[in-house]
């Protein structure tokens, strides 16, 4: 880490990063929209993306009521521009007429105001305040495929055999994506006059005229009457545009249907909502306007497909930003998160440095906001899904972001101060090696209230564990045991239906031999329990160096502890102590956890965290002077 800190240029000041880092660096005249920094291209609205939608989606879109079903008249009413920044308005206005992303009407249905967010090199991100409007639309699908670093730890490479990136930009997307006109009155922004127009969009009269056409209409006004009138004129926008609800899952969808003409397919894609694939070979993640590609070093793989990917965006009309792209590099950035030399990743050097100093600012408790202190814990939050375990830090911080007045600043207290330092400190273990095998040992845990704690262990080969660790956080998969034949095996029962999809592991339970089977030497939740049990298995594994920085898998038949121990945190203060407990040893062994749901009947810890005495189970057998592979 410290190298490549210092290859970043000097960060900086503490308060300044600090401010950056809460969304307050801007607070002055840098946040004040600049008409001629903001990007724009020209056409806009040149993609029509219902084609790539499914068709009850497309269906749903072809009518206002499918997309607003109950649009309450109050959302026509929302902020005017400040007069103060009416004059870049009218500007920024103007430059989007001519490109086509706006378009003039004398009244809308609904609409948001428009404010300036703060990119790199001097540039500006005009965002469309879509909270309101949103509120009012249906409940949008799910983006197809949700890229973010969790899901991009999965990925395995080594020096030997690196991992390529390549990576392909979209640019200025969201201006891409044509809105279906009859929803376009919901989408208004800040109104003009007329003459404001005319004084400051920098438009020639004739095209401003031809443009004012389907508000002279509307109005039933010539254009001398229209002058004389000077109505207010609303600016609407003709894409699907930033900060609007929808508009995720519609450009997602779009970039994906582009993948798909080139060849990636939905099982080769590295989200959060999706099981892992089988093969690391080839892979994709998909961001919201970024498609980043990973081999596993195949250049001549890695080129031919970006190539691919070229055609089928140029096909499906997306214009990319080429400056952005990368072909097959062991190092580069991706969705903020550097890979490095093809064998780990880290969180991009130069934002590191920011939150570093940053930090530095905190230990004089300055006043934070709740949206201040949401926007902190965002950058914290998304370093920490390298390594879930760390967000164990954090309880009592969360507390902040709900407080009442979402800009009043209060003094940070010790306790918060404390989680947020403690995340600081472990920010030197916030990497993902992606050089760790997958273990030959598949675990499982229970635990009971009437004796106590249980473990198992059973032989498994690294890939039966690798696909075992893909149905790790999936809702509604779950494992079976096998079932011998009656007689064979005692502690085999009934199945139970379960409400979800089955995997069958192929080994039954006398293929686990019991690690733990310990007395609790404590009352506590069920919970607590279950999660101690974890523990105690982390424990064990860490008691021999060989099974250290490996990819493991664990059994556990409670659904709650699966999602904690998963997520590396958890709101339940019943076990919460234990939660952390489990992350810290999962830091300090470098083990990269794969919970996955099994039934408690097919769980072979059933057993020994009831103190029954362990059976007769099948064992390599011995020969002399070999170990048993189970000893």
């Amino acid at each position: 880490m410290l190298a490549r800190l210092r290859a970043v240029q000097t960060p900086l000041q503490p308060a300044v990063a600090l401010r950056k880092l809460v969304g307050c660096a801007a607070a002055g005249a840098s946040n004040q929209l600049r008409a001629d920094a903001c990007d724009l291209i020209d056409p806009s609205a040149r993609v029509d993306v219902l084609a790539s939608l499914t068709a009850p989606v497309r269906a749903q879109l072809s009518s206002v009521k499918g997309l607003f079903p109950d649009a309450p008249e109050s959302l026509a009413a929302f902020p005017s521009m400040p007069k103060a920044q009416r004059c870049e308005y009218a500007k920024l206005v103007g430059r989007q007429l001519q490109v086509g992303k706006v378009e003039l009407a004398a009244a809308v249905r609904g609409g948001g105001t428009v404010f300036a967010i703060a990119k790199s090199s001097d540039r500006q991100r005009e965002v469309w305040h879509g909270t309101v409007v949103s509120g009012a639309a249906a409940t949008p699908p799910p983006p197809p495929c949700i890229a973010s670093p969790a899901a991009l730890v999965d990925l395995e490479g080594s020096v030997d055999r690196p991992v390529l990136l390549s990576k392909k930009d979209a640019k200025c997307y969201f201006d891409q994506l044509q809105l279906p006109e009859h929803l376009r009155p919901f989408f208004g922004r800040p109104s003009l006059r007329v003459h404001e127009l005319i004084r400051h969009s920098r438009l020639p009269l004739a095209d401003l005229r031809r443009l004012l056409a389907p508000v002279m209409a509307s109005l039933g006004c010539p254009w001398d009457e229209l002058l004389r009138l000077d109505p207010a004129v609303f600016p609407v926008s003709r894409c699907w545009p930033m900060g609007f609800s929808w508009s995720s899952f519609v450009a997602q969808s779009h970039l994906l249907s582009c993948c798909r003409e080139a060849g990636l397919s939905e099982a080769m894609a590295l989200a959060d909502n999706r099981p892992s694939p089988l093969s690391m070979g080839e892979v994709f993640s998909l961001a919201t306007d970024d498609v980043m590609h990973f081999t596993q070093n195949d250049p001549g793989l890695s080129k031919g497909r970006m190539g691919l990917l070229d055609e089928a965006m140029e096909d499906g009309g997306v214009a990319r930003n080429d400056a952005k792209s990368l072909v097959a590099v062991r190092s580069g950035t991706a969705i903020g998160i550097d890979l490095c030399d093809g064998a780990f990743l880290a969180p991009h050097a130069p934002k590191l440095a920011l939150v570093l100093s940053g930090a530095a600012a905190l230990v004089d408790q300055p006043p934070l906001s709740p949206s201040g202190t949401s926007a902190l814990l965002g950058h914290f939050t998304w370093f920490g899904l390298l390594a879930r375990p760390m967000l164990s830090s954090f309880a009592e911080i969360y507390g902040r972001t709900t407080l009442p007045g979402l800009h009043s600043e209060t003094p940070l207290s010790r306790r918060d101060l404390a989680e947020l330092m403690a995340f600081v400190c472990l920010l030197p273990l916030c990497e993902a090696d992606l050089s760790r095998p997958w273990s030959d040992l598949l675990g499982a845990t229970d635990a009971s209230v009437d004796f106590g704690f249980g473990a198992c262990v059973a032989q498994c080969s690294p890939d039966r564990s690798r696909e075992l660790g893909r149905l790790a956080e999936r809702r509604g998969d779950y494992v079976r045991l096998d079932r011998l034949a009656d007689g064979e095996d005692s502690d085999d029962e009934p199945e139970r239906t379960r409400i979800g999809k089955p995997h069958r592991l192929g080994i039954p339970k006398r293929a686990f031999r019991t690690v733990i089977s310990a007395r609790k030497n404590y009352d506590g939740h069920a919970g607590a329990l279950e999660t101690s049990a974890l523990v105690l298995f982390v424990k064990w594994l860490l008691r021999s160096t060989k099974r250290h920085a490996k990819r493991t898998v664990v059994l556990v038949d409670a659904k709650a502890i699966v999602g904690a121990a998963t997520k590396g945190r958890t709101s339940a203060v019943s076990i919460q102590r234990e939660i952390r407990q489990l992350s810290a040893l999962t830091l300090a062994g470098d083990l990269h956890m794969r919970y996955v749901y099994v039934p408690s009947e097919d769980n072979p810890a059933d057993a020994p965290s009831r103190g029954k005495p362990s059976r007769a189970r099948l064992r390599a057998p011995r020969r002399l002077g070999v170990r048993s592979k189970f000893t």
